[in-house]
């Protein structure tokens, strides 16, 4: 099966990051340590699945691109929208 790279953009760090305080702030650090493994988790699934997700049926994806992907993680409460790009 091939893999694929997974990129971050700045403005994804910057939200992972406010949401590991986020979450920490609620609940616990250990907890927030652990919610966001699983959300890593998930993103790094995208490495394998991501060209076989269909495009977003949904608007707020593709205000991001217009070819937006979804991957729903866990219970739906968190989605992960990517694109995929030619590298070179």
């Amino acid at each position: 099966m091939k893999r694929y790279r997974v990129e971050y953009d700045i403005e994804a760090e910057s939200d992972i990051e406010a949401l590991v305080t986020w979450v920490a702030e609620k609940t616990s650090i250990e907890y927030s340590r652990r919610y966001i493994n699983r959300i890593f988790d998930e993103i790094d699934v995208l490495s394998y699945i991501a060209p076989m997700l269909p495009t977003s049926k949904y608007e707020l994806p593709k205000l991001y691109h217009p070819e937006a992907k979804t991957h729903v993680v866990g219970n739906k409460k968190l989605t992960v929208i990517s694109t995929l790009t030619a590298t070179m």
